[in-house]
């Protein structure tokens, strides 16, 4: 199993779908804590962060994904996420409407278009 914590897209390393897809051919789960707290968040802005974890993230048998919204739910929401990977595969916490596919390499087009401009926003 492989637990992913962040705020934000892939930035970084190999195209987030061929790790997922390799990872999942071989037999792994792929959960997510995904913290969105306004205030705590990283620089990017994201639109709908969680369908993209969806779509491009987590993967594998019972995977899941849990949204952090507030600073105050985060003991619940590692309580509930432990207890899920204990508990095995279930329904799952967050039921997301069926609609456009979110972009996988929105983070890396972003990294990109931030070394054309010499770093955040940095024209």
């Amino acid at each position: 199993m492989i637990d992913i914590s962040g705020d934000g897209p892939n930035n970084d390393g190999p195209k987030v779908r061929h790790v997922r897809d390799h990872a999942v051919a071989e037999g792994i789960t792929i959960n997510r804590l995904t913290i969105q707290i306004p205030g705590m968040v990283s620089g990017w802005e994201f639109g709908d962060l969680d369908r993209y974890y969806v779509d491009c993230v987590i993967g594998g048998a019972g995977a899941f994904m849990i949204p952090l919204r507030r600073a105050d739910q985060f003991p619940s929401v590692i309580k509930t996420k432990v207890l899920r990977e204990i508990a095995g595969p279930g329904p799952s916490p967050l039921v997301l409407p069926a609609g456009a596919q979110a972009d996988c390499l929105s983070g890396e087009k972003r990294r990109v278009e931030e070394e054309a401009w010499g770093g955040e926003g940095n024209p």
